[in-house]
């Protein structure tokens, strides 16, 4: 039993050793104190989780306590400080508190009034338990206080009124959410920034009063209870109104906005229902995005002057809204800015305006016209979509690109130009405008889209201009009213052509532009009202099933001079041609075209073909005559013809070569009409030194005169062979091409003194202009000066010629010269000759770079212009 007691009494002895004689470090004026350092917090008598209700009354808790001579000042309130403390009535926290624990206020039932002087304090989590504490009727900020942290004050819905202090910059998340006792508030003009759901379920809230100068945005400020304020009052000094402040607020009737305003925020007055007219003072420069979204009862708006951005969907669904003016200094209009604006009927929109935003003015099914100013570059996405009574509207010179939808469904307009600076027209741009009868699409459009003019049942003409490459799937679909098309489309690209023209079954006129080179495949598809179409010469390819199913189709005139890729164009349309007329330029006729085109009765082949390629009339069961003009055969296949047996007629004086040439020789009757023809071509080396007149097409033996005219201050010097005769004659057994050089001219008369002073000696000097240099005298002589011994009346012509830099004469709009015998040509569309000075052809093509082979003048020859160039 000793030894038992013994034991007992060293384990307690132990454990008065391990736990110390108090939880706090000291004690002053009822409240207990832990040291930390330089600082104290704030505990309880036991210092555990329960303060056994260590504190009761008023509680005041000082900015600093001396303990022992020594000063600390109090920072932090411990984790359940004052829990259960249910007879503690009031507290009051110094500025110098910088922390508090959870759970520091936890079932202080007693509790109705706190004192919060806290500068700058965090917080744990449920200072007053997790069923907040619904007993706290008073609720005090000093004046030093800076911050109000998250959750502070949530769930007291005691309190009836806050006075928030002009120190307040932020407010934490929460901070007041389920005061359903406030019925007003006054927010300080310093404050900088408010959490989330900071005034949510403040169900009694029906009036605000907001003084933040510039407050950060906000987010769900009021909760769900939003609908129930009804008067929101601005102060003399905010300068921003953030994003979210009012939205929802279905209440307010009427805001009036200070003159110190300089921006609206985002969604700021969105879905406020009651609002019906706003003013903006003059200090406003920009309005966020969906500021006005959802006003549906505002009827009028007036902008400063100031304002130079709308943000995104600003007014979005303002359907009350009948008019607006938009001030000068607007130089952006956002996305969807006015869309849904049904009752907008007119809208005046400024001259620094660059852009029309996407879905600037959807679905304005009340505007009936708008005038956009020249400054305009873009019209963006579904700009005017569905404004169906949009009748009229003018698309500035300088717009560059019109997005997809852009006129989408705008069934009013009846007319459109589309400016020379677009290059590009959206996806569906167009579509559905039923009403257009009339569009002119500009000259620089590269790419129309995707079903662009789609359902424009009320187009009846259309012309594709020259630079565009690229038109998207069903662009013309369904425009049943179209019956003509121009396409002048010099180089379409892409090999993907759909249903282009589908269901458009009234054309009847489709015309190819004189600057064609491809025609895209299935183009005139299914067009069973074409009739008759022309190849122009340009044309050098042809897609696959170009002019398939054109049922209707009888008469084809080919000019395409070069048309080297064709893959059966005609398709299934074949069996109803019934005319096939080659033009005068014609060189060369591609593989199989013609191929079993049974309907054709007789061909006629102009003498300028040199090429008929494989299978071209194979097929053509019913052909009963070939007349060809060539006097030279031109070269065929074996298959070109799979019937020899009909007529073939050819130039007079030509049967024995058509007999002689391969292939030609299978024809069993070749027959000589008429006489052979042959051209007689003059031209100028420089049209404005002068012309030639005469030229054209002869029978052998005319005799033809050609006559080179020198303009004002030139004269003739030769024709391109050598030949001085002026006008000339030539007698026709050939085909010739000549042309009059002409040059820059001088006269001078020298005569004696006196008859009978015979043999005087003068000396004459012909002296050019600049650019030009002596030639020669009008007799030959070269010499200069040059002396003459006067015998009688001498009269003697000097005659100059332009300054040989390569290039004799003047640019004809493409860049020639040479260069150690090469000949450069740069910057040409389609093909040039070369010929000799006595001209004779010595190239013919489009090459960059011809090798001439001899010095001399050569003349350079384009479809309406010639060069001359010197190879020295």
């Amino acid at each position: 039993m000793k030894s038992y007691l013994s034991g007992w009494l060293l384990f307690m002895v132990t454990l008065w050793g391990v736990f110390p004689a108090s939880a706090y470090d000291f004690q002053v004026d009822g409240i207990y104190y832990e040291i930390n350092g330089e600082e104290v917090t704030v505990t309880n008598e036991s210092g555990g989780y329960v303060s056994n209700g260590s504190y009761s009354g008023d509680v005041v808790i000082p900015a600093s306590v001396t303990y022992e001579g020594k000063t600390y000042p109090v920072t932090i309130i411990d984790d359940n400080a004052f829990s259960s403390c249910t007879r503690l009535t009031s507290i009051t926290l110094p500025e110098s508190v910088r922390w508090i624990g959870s759970y520091a206020f936890v079932d202080c039932t007693g509790l109705t009034s706190m004192v919060w002087n806290a500068r700058a304090c965090g917080s744990g989590d449920y200072l007053f338990g997790e069923n907040y504490n619904n007993t706290i009727t008073t609720f005090t900020f000093g004046d030093s206080v800076e911050q109000i942290p998250d959750y502070l004050c949530q769930g007291m819905s005691g309190l009836t009124s806050i006075t928030l202090p002009e120190s307040l910059t932020s407010i934490g998340n929460r901070a007041f959410e389920g005061c359903t006792g406030l019925t007003t508030i006054t927010l300080p003009e310093s404050l900088t920034s408010i959490g989330r759901n900071a005034f949510s379920g403040c169900t009694g809230l029906t009036s605000v009063t907001w003084n933040a100068r510039a407050c950060s945005s906000v987010s769900n400020l009021f909760g769900d209870n939003y609908t129930r304020i009804t008067t929101f009052t601005f102060g003399d000094q905010v300068e921003q109104i953030p994003d979210y402040l009012c939205q929802g607020m279905s209440g307010l009737t009427t805001i009036t906005l200070p003159e110190s305003l300089t921006s609206i925020g985002s969604r700021a007055f969105e879905d406020c229902s009651g609002l019906t007219s706003i003013t903006l003072p003059e200090s406003v420069t920009s309005i966020g995005s969906n500021a006005f979204s959802g006003c549906t009862g505002l009827t009028t708006i007036t902008l400063s002057e100031s304002l130079t951005s709308i943000g995104d969907y600003a007014f979005l669904g303002c359907k009350e809204l009948t008019t607006i003016t938009l001030p000068e200094a607007v130089t952006s209009i956002g996305r969807g800015a006015f869309s849904g604006c049904t009752g907008l009927a007119s809208i005046t929109i400024p001259d620094q305006v660059e852009e029309i935003g996407d879905v600037a003015f959807s679905g304005c099914t009340g505007l009936t016209s708008i005038t956009l100013p020249e400054s305009v570059t873009s019209i963006g996405y579904e700009a005017f979509y569905q404004c169906c009574n949009l009748t009229s509207i003018t698309i500035p010179n300088q717009v560059e690109w019109i997005g997809d939808d852009a006129f989408s469904g705008c069934t009013g307009l009846a007319s459109i130009t589309i400016p020379d600076q677009v290059e590009e027209i959206g996806d569906d741009a167009f579509s559905g405008c039923t009403g257009l009868t009339a569009i002119t699409i500009g000259q620089s459009v590269t790419n129309i889209g995707n079903r662009s003019f789609q359902n424009c049942t009320g187009l009846t003409t259309v012309t594709i201009p020259e630079l565009v490459t690229i038109i998207g799937s069903r662009a013309f679909e369904g425009c049943v009213g179209l019956t003509s098309v121009t396409w002048n489309a010099r180089a379409y690209k892409s090999s993907n052509f759909v249903y282009v023209f589908n269901d458009c079954d009234n054309i009847s006129t489709f015309i190819f532009g004189n600057q064609v080179e491809k025609i895209p495949q299935k183009i005139c598809s299914g067009m069973s009202g074409l009739t008759a179409i022309t190849i122009p010469e340009s044309v050098t390819s042809i897609g696959v099933s170009a002019f398939s199913g054109c049922t209707g189709l009888t008469t084809i005139t080919w000019n395409a001079r070069a048309c080297v890729d064709c893959n059966e164009p005609f398709s299934d349309s074949k069996n109803t041609i019934t005319s096939f007329t080659f033009g005068d330029g014609v060189e060369q006729i591609p593989d199989s075209l013609c191929l079993n085109m049974i309907g054709l009765t007789s061909v006629i082949i102009p003498k300028s073909v040199a090429s008929i390629k494989e299978a071209v009339f194979a097929g053509c069961n019913r052909l009963e005559t070939v007349t060809i003009h060539a006097v030279t055969p031109p070269e065929i296949w074996s298959n070109t013809f799979d019937d020899y047996g009909m007529p073939l007629y050819v130039p007079a004086g030509c049967k024995s070569k058509y007999q002689a040439a391969k292939y030609w020789r299978n024809f069993t009757d070749i027959q000589e009409t008429g006489v052979a023809l042959y051209t007689v071509e003059g031209y100028s080396s420089d049209e404005s030194m002068g012309s030639v007149m005469g030229g054209g097409e002869y029978a052998e033996g005319t005799v033809v005169t050609l006559a080179a005219i020198p303009a004002s201050g030139y004269c003739f010097v030769q024709w391109s062979d050598g030949n001085m005769e002026n006008p000339r004659q030539i007698t026709v057994t050939e085909d010739v091409s000549l042309m009059a050089e002409f040059s820059a001219s001088g006269r001078l008369t020298v005569s004696s003194i006196d008859d009978a002073m015979g043999g005087v000696t003068a000396i004459l000097t012909a002296i050019p202009q600049e650019g030009y240099r002596f030639a020669r005298w009008n007799d030959g002589n070269t010499e200069n000066p040059r002396t003459v011994v006067v015998t009688g009346l001498i009269d003697l012509v000097a005659e100059f010629e332009a300054v040989a830099t390569g290039v004799e004469t003047q640019s004809i709009g493409v860049n020639i010269y040479v260069v150690n015998r090469t000949l450069h040509v740069e910057n040409i569309d389609g093909d040039y000759r070369v010929y000799t000075a006595t001209g004779q052809l010595v190239y013919e093509g489009h090459a960059a770079t011809v090798q001439l082979a001899d010095a001399g003048v050569y003349v350079v020859r384009t479809s309406n212009r010639s060069q001359k160039v010197v190879v020295k």
